[in-house]
């Protein structure tokens, strides 16, 4: 009856690590994309900016 508990707490915590890692890889996606953050969307005009003119 005990490994019933453990293996069910244990699914449990494996269960809310994936939703973390879910949530916080849709933050940084969010967090990265420059159609959504000014920030971004001026390091990537940099960037391409610095390629063009250096190659």
């Amino acid at each position: 009856m005990k490994q019933g508990r453990e293996r069910r707490g244990q699914r449990e915590r494996e269960r809310d690590a994936k939703k973390f890692v879910a949530m916080a890889s849709s933050l940084f996606q969010s967090f990265v994309n420059p159609s959504n953050n000014w920030f971004a969307a001026q390091h990537m005009k940099a960037l391409c900016k610095c390629l063009r003119k250096y190659g």
